[in-house]
């Protein structure tokens, strides 16, 4: 019987480490005005059938780990950005570039199924209207 209770608990410890992560910050609200010749950057993810947390970079550099539900932003100077997407290593990164002008919102939608990697650029409005209730994730770094 011992025996039988150990293992259920071993196995709900291991199922637990597994467990989704969903974002636990804030509700959304919309980023401040970006500094003078800056831009904003929006990231955020949907639920999805993973369970792996990854971790997004900007040019190499971690920006945030991308929990369920989440969502990000940053300021960025006018420019040619690499964005990757990357659940613990190289093989498994979803990469791409983009560019980013004064004055802009950009918005990126992201969706992993494990066979399929979606990133997609939204308007404003569209964006606004799916993100309301999705909740903050403070970035790992905001110097890009």
């Amino acid at each position: 019987m011992i025996r039988k209770c150990m293992i259920i608990i071993g196995l709900s410890i291991a199922l637990s480490a597994c467990a989704a992560k969903y974002a636990t910050g804030p509700l959304f609200s919309e980023a401040p005005p970006p500094p003078l010749k800056k831009s904003i950057l929006y990231i955020y993810r949907v639920d999805s059938p993973l369970v792996w947390t990854p971790i997004v970079r900007i040019n190499d550099k971690p920006f945030v780990e991308l929990a369920k539900l989440g969502y990000s932003y940053t300021y960025l100077s006018p420019g040619i950005y690499k964005l990757t997407i990357e659940y613990g290593g190289k093989a498994s990164a979803f990469i791409t570039e983009f560019f980013i002008e004064e004055g802009q919102e950009v918005f990126k939608k992201y969706y992993d199924s494990g066979s399929q990697k979606l990133l997609t650029d939204l308007p404003k409005t569209k964006a606004l209207d799916e993100i309301k209730e999705y909740r903050y994730i403070e970035p790992l770094n905001t110097r890009f």
